[in-house]
């Protein structure tokens, strides 16, 4: 199945989130000091606007879905895709940066002063005119993004992965479990897939949404009596948890949450071909990484998550009894540990 989110491309997508979220630094920057960077008016009019153009229509001729307007206001040129707005201060001066106020959008939460976010952005377009991959922009501009309310997340997290537990952690709510040891890296942890509970994935993720609307790069979510509504509503969820190890080379019991992306299903596509099927999707990648996850995270495989036993990890087939249950994830992840570390010692 193939995800027919907006973007096609997730690392087009993140670029274009940093390009968006840097644009509004440098916009309230500018408001903040009642000036504007001539280099970066300049910049934004006449060389973001076609690199933006540029990204949106190849991801699109990929089948993403990005309707583009152009605009001239104040005599500036301006170019609108959903909600995000190339233009630079002289466009949003007054009416947009007043309207993009009343919904939150700016003032950017850690935004500092004008030069050096018009030369952070500058930065941007350059590299983006010398052809640097969306794989390698999103990793130079990553900005450790601060949210608010983790505890209660990590608590709704928790109360999904409860009742996956209860159903029997088997596919109706778990799609994979996968233990793994990079012997390049040393990274080892375990990758969750989880089809949460739509209710208290709603509640979990209003207000933690709601809050952190400006790090995350989402636009206005609504609650209503049917459930959550953002880009549409929202029909069903997906889960991918990334567990990794704090000190793999020393410690096998000390993790953190690096990961919860959500993906926001609002429409799901149906065809007799199994690869033309698919959905309509807002993803949510919600990094965790700096956080401070580890008691929860600690806690949650060893005292839950290792315990269960998973078809995929857990079970295998056997001529005689059919098939039969043989490690738990708990076993699996310590295997792969073991293996994983005598590798990379042997080096």
């Amino acid at each position: 199945m193939a995800n027919k989110s907006f973007f096609v491309d997730d690392h087009v997508r993140l670029t274009m989130q940093d390009i968006d979220q840097q644009v509004r630094r440098y916009l309230t920057a500018c408001e903040r000091e009642k000036a504007s960077y001539r280099l970066v008016e300049e910049a934004i009019a006449t060389r973001l606007i076609p690199q933006v153009e540029n990204l949106m229509s190849e991801d699109a001729m990929n089948g993403g879905i990005h309707p583009m307007k152009h605009h001239t206001y104040q005599g500036q040129p301006g170019l609108f895709c959903y909600n995000i707005f190339i233009v630079n201060y002289g466009f949003a001066r007054g009416y947009l940066y007043n309207e993009l106020e009343k919904i939150g959008d700016v003032p950017f939460y850690d935004a500092g002063n004008m030069i050096d976010e018009g030369n952070r952005l500058l930065a941007m377009i350059e590299d983006l005119e010398q052809g640097m991959s969306c794989w390698d922009f999103p990793k130079k501009y990553f900005r450790i993004p601060k949210f608010k309310g983790t505890d209660r997340l990590l608590s709704g997290i928790e109360r999904m992965i409860d009742d996956a537990i209860k159903s029997g952690f088997e596919w109706k709510k778990i799609r994979d479990a996968m233990s793994y040891y990079n012997t390049t890296t040393g990274e080892c942890g375990i990758l969750l897939d989880v089809d949460p509970d739509k209710k208290l994935a709603d509640y979990t993720l209003f207000p933690f949404l709601s809050n952190n609307r400006q790090p995350l790069g989402v636009g206005v979510p609504h609650m209503l009596s049917d459930g959550l509504y953002l880009n549409g509503k929202i029909k069903r969820y997906q889960l991918q948890l990334l567990f990794t190890l704090v000190d793999p080379l020393h410690n096998k019991d000390l993790f953190r949450l690096n990961r919860a992306d959500f993906e926001l299903v609002t429409k799901d596509i149906e065809a007799e071909n199994i690869m033309d099927r698919g959905y309509f999707a807002t993803r949510v990648n919600i990094n965790l990484f700096h956080e401070n996850t580890q008691q929860f995270s600690s806690q949650l495989l060893k005292d839950k998550i290792f315990k269960q036993y998973h078809p995929k990890l857990g079970w295998m087939a056997d001529s005689k009894f059919g098939i039969k249950s043989y490690a738990s994830l708990g076993e699996e992840f310590y295997d792969q540990y073991e293996i994983g570390l005598k590798k990379l010692q042997s080096r």
